[in-house]
């Protein structure tokens, strides 16, 4: 089965599948879900019960519906409660431009928000309507309707996505380019990256050395020689010269002057930026907004951000303030910095995990013995030596009943039962049979797993997209994923074709980078193969929001991508 060779890590996937909770709650915004004796219903910000607890199985509002399961079935309410669209789909997904994808057996349709089926089910592969057009699957490339169900145009791409602006990302050949909502190609696919569109521009990577920013005719308004870019968000896009990072504007000009170790994308009006192994946030004039205080920094999401203060993770809001005192687990002990989704953060208290609001207040109590963050909707927790899912009420609407899980990506999770690995969806049944040895989460469409004491590649409905051939396979992560054949662990693209020279042993791509091992020290590769970090270090794992765990000898640290450290542990 041939695959695309250049699917890069689509943070927007979620979005595309059935589990898209967190857009839905965040547009609807006046009704919220409730759990009391297995029914679902709807609560209004006071607190009142507006939909009483009736439902086995419910989403939230998006465009004033709701998808809900009555029986076996999913049909529509209103706000009101009122059943609008009867109980009739085998699965259902939110609203997106009037129209809502049903499942009916294994194909996709639409319906309006009067219930009429205006695009029938015989899609096998679809996503949700955005500016008029949804992407379909159509044997190993992707096409786009409009919402008559009718092909908008003759072009494919080798990855889908969504239009945002008037312009949607295509590949071709493994290179990137921009499409219109007429198919006509506005940017010939020539890039080795290329963004989705913010704030009227898409970044694309032209050369190692150059970057630039196309508008939405296809004119590269902006070029520059830069070490690295980052995408525009709120006007600013952050860009790495001569060592240092700035911010320019959306003429291509610097307002703030490269001076940091590294700077983060604009959120809710400031930036993180690093100088001298503290970070802080910059305003858009560059005036630090928050000063250059702490070890880490996130930044802000639904108004607060997390930081790293005396060695916990804290709370601050948009001024700096301190409103949930430094007191929950850090990585390197295993913790990762709370952030919230949806108005809720997972949080860690020496072995006891659960859930606070924006105000610390604890709203799912730390009674689970282990928990991951929570995942289209759902988060895996233990109870009583076994795993399953809690929704965002604290309420256990997967049962436990696996030995291990992992967290739902790209609408399936991976779980263990009877010894052998499969996955479930969102209602807890076992999309594809536990059968398997062992397995990694699905990623760009694709799901590492064993047959026997060989790794290969599953698809969605669990057929091998890459038969098992290799001793270990990775993940796919920007295109790219490791695998052992032999001695060597060699870097594949997504046709299992190997691509540049092989390393003694590999990580992932993360922020560009990939860990990697030569004569028996690690270091940092880039997607072309180059040792960007030296290998200097005993171990090392992936960058996040650019800092990346690193060993040397007895100790260990953070180091920036310059390879600088950031924070070392003493002995």
């Amino acid at each position: 089965m041939q695959r695309a060779t250049c699917w890069l890590t689509l943070l927007l996937w979620a979005v595309l599948l059935f589990g898209a909770s967190a857009l839905a709650a965040e547009e609807s915004g006046h009704l919220y879900l409730i759990k009391e004796k297995s029914h679902y219903g709807y609560i209004d910000r006071t607190g009142q019960v507006v939909v009483p607890p009736r439902f086995t199985t419910a989403w939230d509002f998006s465009e004033g519906r709701a998808g809900v399961k009555i029986k076996d079935k999913f049909g529509f309410i209103d706000v009101t409660g009122k059943v609008v669209i009867p109980p009739q789909f085998d699965q259902v997904a939110y609203f997106f431009d009037g129209l809502a994808r049903v499942e009916i057996g294994k194909k996709s349709g639409f319906v309006d928000l009067n219930g009429k089926m205006v695009i029938s089910p015989r899609f096998t592969g679809a996503g949700n309507f955005h500016e008029g057009l949804a992407w379909f699957e159509e044997g190993e490339t992707y096409r786009y309707i409009d919402q008559q169900g009718t092909p908008a145009f003759p072009l494919t791409s080798e990855i889908p996505g969504n239009f945002a602006e008037g312009v949607v990302r295509i590949c071709r050949g493994g290179r990137y380019g921009y499409a219109d909502k007429s198919g006509k190609i506005v940017l010939e696919p020539r890039f080795l990256e290329a963004s989705q569109f913010t704030d009227g521009l898409g970044r694309v990577h032209i050369d190692r050395q150059t970057w630039g920013f196309a508008d939405r005719t296809g004119k590269i308004v902006i070029r520059l020689k830069a070490d690295m870019a980052g995408q525009f968000a709120e006007g600013r896009a952050p860009v790495k010269v001569g060592g240092k990072w700035g911010y320019i504007d959306k003429t291509g000009h610097m307002v703030i002057t490269p001076q940091f170790d590294d700077a983060l994308p604009f959120s809710e009006g400031l930036g993180v930026v690093v100088k001298d192994e503290k970070r802080g946030f910059v305003d858009q004039t560059g005036k630090l907004a928050i000063p250059l205080q702490f070890g880490l920094a996130n930044a802000f999401s639904e108004g607060l951000a997390a930081v790293w203060l005396e060695g916990k993770w804290g709370i601050i809001d948009h001024t700096g303030k301190m409103v949930i005192p430094p007191q929950y687990a850090i990585f390197p002990g295993g913790g990762l910095p709370p952030r919230f989704v949806g108005g809720l953060a997972k949080v860690e208290i020496p072995s006891q995990w659960g859930f606070i609001d924006k105000t610390g207040k604890t709203v799912i109590p730390l009674r689970f013995s282990s928990a991951l963050e929570f995942s289209e909707g759902l988060a895996p927790v233990m109870i009583k030596g076994d795993y399953g899912f809690v929704d965002r009420a604290g309420a256990v609407v997967i049962p436990p009943r696996f030995s291990q899980v992992g967290r739902f990506q790209e609408g399936l999770a991976p779980v263990k039962q009877k010894g052998k690995f499969g996955f479930v969806d969102r209602q807890g049944r076992l999309a594809i049979p536990a059968k398997f040895g062992l397995v990694e989460h699905f990623s760009e469409g694709l799901a590492a797993a064993t047959e026997g004491d060989k790794w290969g590649y599953l698809d969605q409905q669990g057929r091998w997209a890459l038969p098992p051939t290799f001793d270990r396979a990775e993940s796919f992560s920007q295109g790219f994923a490791w695998v052992r054949a032999g001695k060597k662990t060699r870097f594949i693209d997504k046709t299992g074709k190997m691509v540049f020279q092989p390393f003694e042993a590999a990580g992932d791509f993360r922020e560009g980078l990939a860990p990697v091992m030569v004569e028996g020290k690690f270091g940092f590769a880039d997607q072309t193969g180059k040792l960007i970090i030296p290998a200097s270090f005993s171990e090392a794992r992936n960058f996040a929001e650019g800092l990346a765990p690193v060993g040397v000898g007895r100790k260990t640290g953070y180091i920036d991508k310059t390879g600088k450290f950031v924070w070392q542990a003493k002995e």
